[in-house]
């Protein structure tokens, strides 16, 4: 993503074609917005019937009896699928060392997370920033935290 920035910006400032400056300056702008957006769009809101994560494409709901378990671990995202994985947001499906195909609504690729199983088998990864407290917060929801 960074080598597509510096080669737009050096086509937008090099070239002396205006077509070709000014498809770099979109570009470049598009994903300067991006970086600047996707890490401030992920919300999570847990209620008793389900949990909802907002993240830059719209929202994605799990209800409560699909969660199976809650709990923390270290992760770390290996590659992304299909989503979005900037600095300082990793959305949608990655590929996680131990834990297989992941659904990752994140502030960052690797650390300590909140992980929901879920009871078709696939897991959710969730970075709150007060772990304790979300995940507090969930049990006192009826969520089946570990």
């Amino acid at each position: 993503m960074v080598g597509l920035l510096l080669a737009a910006l050096f086509l937008a400032t090099s070239s002396g074609n205006g077509t070709t400056a000014a498809l770099g300056l979109v570009v470049v702008l598009s994903c300067a917005v991006l970086f600047l957006v996707a890490p401030l769009s992920t919300l999570y809101l847990a209620r008793p019937e389900g949990l909802w994560v907002r993240w830059l494409l719209g929202w994605r709901a799990w209800p409560r009896a699909a969660i199976r378990r809650v709990g923390v671990r270290e992760f770390r995202l290996m590659w992304r699928v299909m989503g979005l994985g900037v600095p300082g947001a990793a959305q949608g499906w990655f590929n996680e060392r131990e834990l297989g195909r992941v659904e990752a609504y994140a502030d960052q690729g690797s650390g300590l997370g909140v992980v929901l199983e879920l009871a078709d088998g696939h897991c959710v990864i969730l970075t709150p920033a007060d772990l304790e407290g979300f995940l507090d917060y969930l049990r006192r929801q009826g969520y089946p935290v570990a």
